[in-house]
């Protein structure tokens, strides 16, 4: 599960809690904001990301599309009968 919040989001705890639940999070907040790695560099958040300071925000709306079309394509298929045409590779060797 991917949590994705704005910048009202930006206290270190909800940060601890959400790992200890193992969630990834995308979490905007503001460019002067220090971000430390694990390596114990610390900078501002804009020396993190790239060149249009956007991180991977784009590919995960993408992907997120993506899941919602098929989603939606297969309860479509399956409420039309469709699913049971689908065939499977069930040899017995």
């Amino acid at each position: 599960m991917t949590i994705l919040a704005q910048r009202r989001f930006v206290d270190v705890e909800p940060f601890a809690f959400l790992q200890s639940l193992g969630f990834d999070y995308a979490i905007r907040f503001r460019r002067d904001i220090q971000v430390s790695a694990q390596t114990g560099e610390t900078w501002p958040a804009t020396d993190w990301v790239g060149a249009g300071g956007r991180g991977r925000g784009r590919l995960l709306l993408l992907s997120t599309l993506a899941v919602v079309l098929l989603m939606l394509l297969g309860a479509i298929g399956e409420s039309l009968g469709r699913h049971r045409l689908l065939k499977f590779n069930a040899r017995k060797r």
